[in-house]
């Protein structure tokens, strides 16, 4: 038996198949989104798969600004163009829902803060003079 008898059928296709997609970091993926006006961009995406025209009139942005910043989206994959429109990707609802995580998150955070700020007890030791 030679090695291709063992080879099952098929495999020489499957193999040169190449995935030409570049891996993405997660520096990237903050700085598609590390301002407000992309990341509401962004949020917007997520809720509507609104034309251009519609969301650079409801973000009042330029089309320059527009069009930069959803490029830099569609670089790291968190949106796709479909037809005429942009739509979130499956990738795209995750670091989506990482955020909504991440937020309310820091918002426990701040009322914890606030409340140990407030709750903070003085040893009577330190309040003596000599």
């Amino acid at each position: 038996m030679t090695n291709n008898a063992l080879r099952p059928r098929g495999a020489e296709i499957i193999s040169k198949i190449k995935i030409e997609a570049l891996p993405v970091s997660t520096s990237q993926i903050f700085y598609a989104i590390c301002d407000w006006k992309s990341l509401s961009l962004f949020d917007a995406l997520v809720y509507e798969d609104g034309g251009s025209k519609e969301l650079i009139v409801k973000l009042r942005m330029s089309r320059k600004e527009y069009y930069s910043r959803i490029s830099k989206l569609a670089d790291t994959g968190l949106v796709r163009k479909k037809g005429r429109k942009y739509t979130i990707t499956v990738f795209g609802k995750v670091i989506y829902e990482a955020r909504v995580i991440l937020a309310k998150t820091l918002a426990i955070h701040h009322k914890q803060r606030a409340r140990e700020n407030q709750l903070t007890l003085v040893d009577p030791y330190d309040m003596q003079v000599f």
